[in-house]
């Protein structure tokens, strides 16, 4: 019974966070074909890795050697699906979609670690990070507080982070070695060698973070550069458009009163020709 409801919360704070993570990724690319493709596969990627291989036979790993290759064969399968799914359902080249992709699980996943931490303080747990235990009422919040926290970063940057998807990488060569190194890393934790040293596996997290959260930055101000660009571009030619309006303005104006002045002359002549026709009579 406990397995189950240990269960249960690791799926609640599953799915929480790949909703948040597929959400992010329909805000940050534009969808070429239906968007219903790829949640299907996370849904198969989720029962299938996470709750099936990880949760309920993740204790034979690293214990039996045949468990153990076709967990990594899975995980490494399911990664490289990851990529091919969203190249044919999301707009972008593979490599924007990529670190897009990244950013998006790292984005998902620190405030929905972070929620799960909070609840478990509440609920009094001294392992502030762990993803199982028992499922509680207290655990409802941490759907609720990610669903909030989505709605108000989409509200705040919602319009500002979809031109990302008109957005072109520059420097591809600098971004292909820096993704490939961080699903170097990925590959690296997923062996059941490696993922007993805590160390090496927290330096791998923390690192590839602090990578990312700057790519994301330089990304942001990149982003930042190019709207201040096209506000400039703009305020250029509305300058322009003004200038041409007052130009135009003063030339209408200039026309009236030539206008005026000739009917004031064709007026004097009319009133001497009708003098010398007076006289004449």
């Amino acid at each position: 019974m406990d397995k189950i409801s240990n269960l249960t919360r690791f799926i609640l704070i599953l799915a929480t966070n790949l909703s948040a993570f597929y959400a992010m990724l329909c805000l940050f690319l534009g969808k070429r074909r239906s968007g219903k493709i790829a949640g299907i596969y996370l849904f198969f990627k989720a029962v299938i890795v996470h709750v099936i291989m990880n949760q309920i036979y993740g204790e034979y790993v690293g214990k039996d050697s045949v468990f153990t290759y076709i967990y990594v064969f899975t995980v490494g399968i399911a990664a490289i699906l990851n990529f091919i799914v969203f190249c044919y359902v999301f707009d972008g080249g593979i490599l924007k979609i990529i670190l897009v992709s990244t950013i998006c699980e790292i984005l998902a996943g620190l405030p929905g670690g972070s929620l799960a931490a909070l609840v478990n303080i509440i609920e009094g747990n001294h392992n502030i990070w762990e993803i199982g235990g028992r499922l509680k009422i207290k655990d409802g919040l941490i759907p609720v507080a990610m669903f909030g926290i989505c709605t108000l970063f989409y509200f705040l940057f919602g319009e500002k982070l979809k031109r990302i998807r008109k957005y072109q990488l520059k420097h591809k060569k600098v971004w292909a070695v820096i993704a490939v190194i961080w699903i170097g890393f990925s590959i690296i934790t997923m062996i059941p060698d490696y993922n007993d040293t805590l160390i090496l596996c927290v330096f791998v997290c923390a690192v590839g973070s602090i990578v990312w959260v700057m790519l994301l930055v330089m990304i942001g101000m990149r982003i930042g550069q190019s709207y201040r660009r096209q506000l400039r571009q703009e305020h250029s030619y509305l300058v322009k458009q003004s200038e041409l309006m007052s130009l135009y303005h003063e030339a209408i104006i200039q026309q009236i009163w030539e206008i005026e002045k000739m009917h004031q002359i064709m007026n004097a002549q009319m009133e001497e020709i009708q003098q010398i026709k007076a006289e004449m009579t």
